[in-house]
């Protein structure tokens, strides 16, 4: 770990360069259909208008997802088992931004992050019918973020994000309770930028994927391996000349699955590694042009991508089917804009 100079600094978000095409731990294929037909109108809208973060089924069958609206609220919005609207809220926090969504030990945690002023991180917690039983938001000398959010072996949670100093970024992490009270709070990383864009939980802690620049290339691939205590057991970066980045992490039965972009693999990137983060495979899937955002495990063993095709410069939602040995079984593409109906 490696402090940084401490000189101010007010981050500036420009673009949310995956708006309306992240759809982190998808479900199911149903759920996409939700995503580019409903705007806080209920009408037919571009998809940049209300976005969709993060998705997760709900323990009635039903899906939960967390975003923000087109006026930058915090938004959640929870559907049924065929996309039908239940309910959807946003949080009363101007430029508040809502990136990722578990099930917690009761209800649900959200986690993102308050643009006003300096970045604030922030956390919330609601019920089944959406009412917020607290929000939490976390504040550092510098600016932070939220990106993911995982659960710890006791009740508690762990939250992972970043820090902007003035030249350059740390990952940092919390432990907090089950009221989203901070434990304890922690920085990694070294000169250049340290990003942790996803967490998964080990057997005896938690894998961290993200990228550094502090690699052999331009930018590379960073695994870290922490303890309970958030102390790093490991780190191992993975990459060549160019640029190598990791966006979502999901534990397979052997080891684990990372995807993202890479300079050398143009498409969906997909590493698979062992337990102790040495890679057993690597290779793309899809087009040059598509980027893989989000994977997760589903029922019958195979994974989901939720990621971006370019092929026509649209900026289509891409969603790709593999199989446990990474054979491709489908792939498709939604337009930015939903049809009526």
């Amino acid at each position: 770990m490696t402090s940084k100079p401490r000189r101010s600094k007010i981050l500036q978000f420009r673009g949310l360069l995956v708006i309306g095409i992240i759809l982190a731990s998808i479900v199911v294929v149903g759920i996409i259909r939700f995503w580019v037909k409903y705007g806080s109108s209920g009408s037919c809208i571009p998809v940049d208008e209300d976005v969709g973060l993060s998705v997760i089924e709900t323990r009635d069958g039903g899906y939960l997802v967390v975003g923000y609206t087109q006026s930058i609220f915090a938004l959640l919005v929870k559907v049924d088992a065929n996309g039908n609207i239940v309910w959807n809220k946003a949080l009363n926090i101007m430029s508040s931004i809502l990136t990722r969504v578990i099930c917690g030990y009761e209800g649900y945690i959200a986690v993102g992050w308050v643009a006003e002023n300096q970045n604030a991180g922030l956390c919330i917690k609601v019920d089944e019918e959406g009412n917020i039983i607290w929000n939490r938001t976390y504040i550092e000398q510098y600016p932070i973020i939220i990106r993911t959010i995982d659960k710890t072996i006791n009740n508690n949670y762990i939250v992972v994000g970043n820090i902007y100093y003035d030249t350059d970024t740390d990952i940092w992490l919390a432990r907090i309770d089950e009221d989203g009270n901070v434990v304890w709070s922690k920085t990694i990383g070294g000169p250049g930028k340290d990003i942790g864009n996803s967490i998964v939980r080990a057997s005896d802690g938690y894998i961290i994927a993200g990228y550094t620049e502090a690699g052999s290339g331009d930018s590379d691939l960073w695994l870290l391996k922490i303890d309970e205590d958030g102390n790093v057991v490991w780190s191992k970066t993975i990459g060549g000349p160019g640029k190598d980045i990791g966006n979502s992490i999901v534990r397979a039965s052997d080891g684990y699955i990372i995807i993202g972009g890479s300079s050398q693999y143009p498409g969906v990137w997909i590493v698979k590694v062992n337990e102790n983060g040495s890679v057993v495979w690597n290779g793309a899937i899809g087009g040059p042009a598509d980027v893989g955002y989000s994977i997760a495990q589903i029922s019958d063993g195979g994974y989901i991508i939720v990621g971006r095709s370019s092929k026509y410069d649209t900026g289509d939602v891409l969603l790709i089917k593999i199989d446990k040995d990474f054979h491709i079984e489908w792939i498709i593409t939604y337009s930015s804009f939903a049809t009526k109906g």
